[in-house]
């Protein structure tokens, strides 16, 4: 990610492109249409490295750093894929096995904002079998 920023005058009506994708801004000013090619993401679902603190997590920030920035998808690849065995080889739950490869097969086919829906998924089953203290990091 870059540290420059870029500010953009929001006016009703107005139409523009981020990245490819075809933004409007609704008549009054208040809400923004995407075209449905468009993917998304709000400050809900970023997450820095210091916030990778558990496996599911690791996983979420290689998925997004390859969702960010396509063009360094194997830059990514091996460390993401790193993590996945790593998950896989140390957890034996049913569901979360079935999530890593769900995520897998999306990152496999360039379904990166499914796979990130998945990882959060993940990183929610992950959090409250943490929180049951039934798993240790």
């Amino acid at each position: 990610m870059h540290s420059e920023t870029q500010s953009v005058a929001i006016e009703p009506g107005r139409t523009f492109i981020i990245n490819g994708a075809v933004v409007k801004i609704d008549d009054n000013g208040s809400s923004l249409k995407l075209d449905s090619t468009a993917s998304l993401l709000t400050e809900d679902h970023i997450l820095t490295e210091e916030q990778a603190t558990t496996p599911a997590k690791r996983i979420y920030l290689m998925l997004l750093s390859m969702h960010i920035n396509p063009g360094a998808y194997r830059t990514y690849y091996i460390p993401f894929m790193d993590r996945m065995i790593e998950f896989l080889r140390g957890c034996e739950i049913r569901e979360v096995r079935q999530g890593l490869m769900t995520i897998l097969k999306c990152v496999e086919s360039g379904r990166y904002s499914e796979a990130l829906e998945a990882c959060r998924a993940l990183m929610l089953f992950e959090s409250n079998i943490l929180q049951d203290g039934a798993v240790a990091q």
